[in-house]
């Protein structure tokens, strides 16, 4: 593998990158593509030397950031454990050209912390052992992403589901109606339009639990972060926007991206004089209804964290973190 100069060099080989993490095996693909970890390296993590490098087997994408006194070489977005540093569709041999680099540059780093690991993968297995002969090699927690399976349609998706959810959905419907709510995407291709639909998602956080709260989207460095995000996925055509309306008023929104074919929700919030009905499992049921209507859309990973994820999901895909000292 090659060094690449920075973040900025990696940000110009991005349609590279994006196309290694599309037929990358086990990642997660879309927290490991340009849209997720360039936003997050420069608006959400604290700052750091990056550490980059490509190669035939794939990309390192890696920052040295301090943490007390102990150099810590990172991914790029080391928040949710999600993002993995490694990115290639040749695990063993990506495994194999990332552990020589790193062992190369080991003056740069005191620990390597090195999440999105997908747990008994080649890449885990391979880079671990190769680790092991020379540094102390531990795992970390399991981070577990929900996915769902869109074979068979709506119908198909809800037949997988629990009864009491699906209950629980027609009831929501009919309240919703009464209530005269209506559901309308607004997906954009225009960085700037992404902007200002980005202030009407803003606007309805504020009024949601998570806002009132002062722990949501509408709170730095949060907002700057998915305000870059918004408007990359505008860019590259996989912005998805799913907004609530009563009136002229906007009450939620589902905030997601199309990346291969997997629809990837990101957040999702509702306002709060709107909670008796149901607004959260209905804006995830009109947002199913457009998928299923896109055959070439064939799952929607819901993420980590949430315990209502599982009756949405009948897939569990585990990462860990590897943790590597000398």
């Amino acid at each position: 593998m090659e060094l690449l100069s920075g973040l900025d060099e990696l940000d110009a080989r991005a349609a590279e990158l994006d196309s290694q993490a599309l037929h990358a095996p086990f990642i997660d693909r879309f927290c490991s593509s340009s849209c997720w970890i360039l936003p997050a390296a420069e608006a959400l993590m604290p700052p750091g030397q990056p550490l980059v490098a490509a190669g035939e087997a794939g990309f390192l994408a890696t920052v040295v950031r301090r943490r007390g006194e102990v150099r810590t070489l990172e991914p790029c977005e080391a928040s949710w454990g999600l993002a993995s540093p490694l990115v290639g569709s040749a695990p063993e041999l990506l495994a194999d050209a990332a552990a020589q680099l790193l062992i190369a540059r080991e003056a740069d780093w005191d620990l390597l912390v090195l999440s999105g690991l997908p747990l008994g993968s080649p890449l885990l297995d391979r880079l671990a052992r190769r680790l092991a002969r020379r540094y102390r090699v531990g795992l970390g927690p399991v981070t577990r992403r929900h996915i769902a399976s869109l074979d068979g349609g709506l119908d198909g998706f809800l037949s997988r589901r629990p009864r009491g959810l699906r209950k629980t959905l027609r009831q929501g419907l009919r309240r919703a109606a009464d209530e005269g709510i209506r559901f309308e995407t607004a997906h954009t291709s225009d960085p700037d339009q992404a902007d200002a639909l980005f202030d009407r998602v803003l606007d309805i956080e504020r009024r949601s639990w998570k806002g009132q709260a002062g722990v949501g989207l509408a709170e730095e460095p949060m907002r700057e972060f998915y305000r870059r995000v918004s408007r990359r996925l505008a860019a590259s055509g996989q912005h998805r926007l799913l907004l609530a309306r009563h009136g002229d008023d906007d009450i939620a929104f589902v905030l997601g991206a199309v990346f291969g074919n997997t629809y990837r929700g990101l957040q999702f919030s509702f306002d709060e004089r709107f909670a008796r009905v149901g607004l959260g499992n209905l804006a995830q049921y009109h947002q199913l209804l457009e998928l299923t209507s896109d055959a070439s859309i064939a799952s929607y990973d819901l993420g980590t964290g949430g315990e209502y994820k599982a009756d949405w999901a009948e897939d569990g895909w585990d990462s860990v973190c590897l943790v590597a000292a000398r």
